[in-house]
């Protein structure tokens, strides 16, 4: 599998749960419509590896809690929660049938530190370590939106903000705070990266 050795050396039981994740999105795909067809072809790299290089920016502490803002199909968070299973992750999606889909993954793969909310982000006054998304929204929309429901105090290396998967361009950001940038492709050769990035926003 090309996500071992590639940010952390990934145990048996973590490998089995991303093998049995595909399959799932592989089943369920057609029906719910969670991510493009095409991708399931490369649904290691486009999905998996990918929601894995915000291992690049923050390894998360145990008892840490993360929001996953538009999980979608369960990415980041989802392949987040496997890694890192003694930190809490809360997966929010506006839309019901996506968030079943997310709890039946939950089940299958017994991921005990993941809870799914089924509501807008704008309607949560719940505040969190970090928030991590991707191709939820324009990165300063995201900002925006989400800067209320951070904590104030860090426990990590870095402080507390958001991390967001984007091909934006830096030109195309406004956010008047400083923001930092990582260029995927430098830790992943691989075409599909030569356009993506980590935005980290540090509160």
């Amino acid at each position: 599998m090309i996500i071992n050795n590639k940010f952390i050396k990934l145990n048996n039981t973590q490998l089995n749960k991303f093998v049995q994740l595909k399959k799932i999105h592989k089943k369920f795909n057609k029906k719910i419509n969670l991510i493009s067809y095409n991708s399931i072809k490369t649904f290691y790299i486009n999905h998996i590896e990918y929601s894995l290089s915000i291992i690049n920016i923050i390894k998360f502490l145990p008892n840490s809690e993360i929001l996953d803002a538009g999980t979608g199909g369960g990415f980041p968070g989802i392949p987040l929660s496997i890694i890192f299973k003694n930190t809490k992750f809360f997966l929010i999606d506006s839309i019901k049938k996506k968030i079943i889909f997310i709890n039946k993954i939950i089940k299958k793969l017994k991921l005990k530190n993941v809870i799914t909310i089924n509501n807008r982000i704008e309607n949560i006054n719940k505040k969190f370590d970090f928030i991590i998304s991707r191709y939820l929204s324009k990165v300063d929309y995201i900002f925006y939106l989400l800067k209320k429901n951070i904590k104030k105090k860090s426990i990590h290396y870095i402080n507390n903000g958001i991390i967001y998967l984007t091909g934006e361009k830096k030109k195309d950001i406004k956010i008047k705070n400083s923001f930092y940038i990582f260029n995927i492709i430098k830790s992943l050769k691989n075409n599909f990266y030569k356009n993506k990035k980590i935005i980290y926003i540090p509160i």
